[in-house]
């Protein structure tokens, strides 16, 4: 007889390059495509609170952004977790956050994307 599991539990798991995961559904999300959202971290304890404030966020429908008037250094990190996790290899998203945390935030990280130009960039 099959193991009866509660909702939302069986999402973590380890990965092969050692990091664990945890996947969830984002109901917010207006693209079908996008709605598969993964947390990534070193340890398994950290993954999982990650996790539950994600699924708390979700069950209380908290914007995905969390103002309208985001910096860039509040944007840059949700857009790299959130939207460019599936489509970067591990190395490569390790140094695009790397590159966004030590150069673009102390640049430009206290504009507000709305008064974003291409003169900042």
């Amino acid at each position: 007889m099959a193991k009866s599991r509660a909702n939302g539990e069986d999402m973590v798991r380890k990965r092969s390059d050692g990091r664990w995961e945890a996947r969830y559904t984002d109901n917010r999300e207006l693209d079908p495509k996008k709605r598969l959202k993964y947390i990534t971290d070193k340890s398994q304890k950290e993954v999982v609170a990650k996790l539950k404030t994600a699924l708390s966020d979700v069950a209380n429908n908290e914007p995905i952004v969390v103002k309208d008037k985001s910096t860039v250094a509040e944007w840059l990190p949700l857009w790299l977790k959130e939207y460019k996790i599936m489509e970067l290899g591990d190395s490569t998203y390790e140094v695009y956050g790397d590159q966004i945390k030590n150069d673009i935030i102390p640049l430009i990280g206290h504009i507000k994307l709305n008064e974003l130009s291409g003169w900042h960039i």
